[in-house]
């Protein structure tokens, strides 16, 4: 039983919820249409409902409207105890995000204000492989002074990685990893005033940047590849860049 969730136009969204028994779904009918009144605000758009039954019985209902509205039927669903509490808090979770304003993260003593305007990652990349810029800053004066000049130009944050992922590019060990990027993370995150962000899918890679003044973790498998990376950074208080990848870099 999961919500999708989609921004049809500025200020109405609709949420399609899978997986209802029939009661449930007719449930969340009767709450956004009750006969002879209506639950939303009257200055906000109208709700929709449609509803189906699938080969397994089960009922889906599309529920749209702007965050006030949808907000009110879930608290009137709430109050009948039938629908599952934790599928309306997730709903509820992301109607909160959709209003959010205050997009801030903190990286050690630097807080970036995502909200304010758009931020610039500077990349790094200390490898022979990389597809962009593969073996341009192996050496480490030309790497540093590659990162004073992305910071001058308005870079908001310094990514350093030391293993290429681009498509077919073969695994790095962790020691490797760590020789190539720990200097210039020990020295940049010293010398530039902007948070270092250490490109790594491993947890042991991301643990000691952390100690050499990283404060966030860019990690291409959103936490996947390694069990202990979601640990590593919460034992740290890292910002953390959840990527998405198909796959690995070897098959996808």
């Amino acid at each position: 039983m999961e919500p999708d969730f989609r921004i049809l136009d500025h200020g109405t969204l609709a949420i399609r919820i899978r997986g209802l028994s029939e009661a449930q779904a007719s449930l969340l009918h009767r709450i956004a249409d009750p006969p002879g009144k209506s639950v939303q605000d009257p200055s906000s758009p109208p709700a929709t409902r449609s509803g189906k039954a699938s080969s397994a019985g089960e009922s889906e209902v599309v529920v749209s409207g702007a965050p006030e509205t949808i907000k009110h039927i879930l608290s009137a669903a709430e109050k009948e105890n039938r629908v599952p509490a934790a599928l309306l808090k997730k709903i509820g979770t992301y109607l909160d995000n959709y209003q959010r304003t205050d997009y801030t993260i903190t990286c050690k003593d630097r807080v970036l204000d995502l909200g304010s305007r758009t931020h610039i990652m500077g990349i790094l990349n200390v490898t022979p492989d990389s597809f962009s810029d593969g073996g341009l800053f192996l050496d480490a004066e030309r790497a540093i002074e590659h990162a004073r000049e992305m910071a001058a130009h308005g870079a908001d944050i310094i990514d350093i990685g030391g293993e290429s992922t681009r498509p077919g590019s073969k695994p790095l060990t962790g020691e490797e990893e760590v020789r190539r990027i720990i200097p210039l993370i020990r020295r940049l995150s010293s010398e530039l005033p902007l948070p270092i962000s250490v490109d790594t899918y491993k947890a042991a890679v991301a643990k000691t940047a952390l100690e050499e003044g990283a404060s966030m973790i860019n990690d291409i498998s959103g936490l996947r590849f390694s069990p202990d990376m979601a640990r590593v950074a919460a034992d740290y208080g890292a910002a953390v860049v959840i990527m998405h990848i198909k796959g690995t870099p070897q098959d996808m």
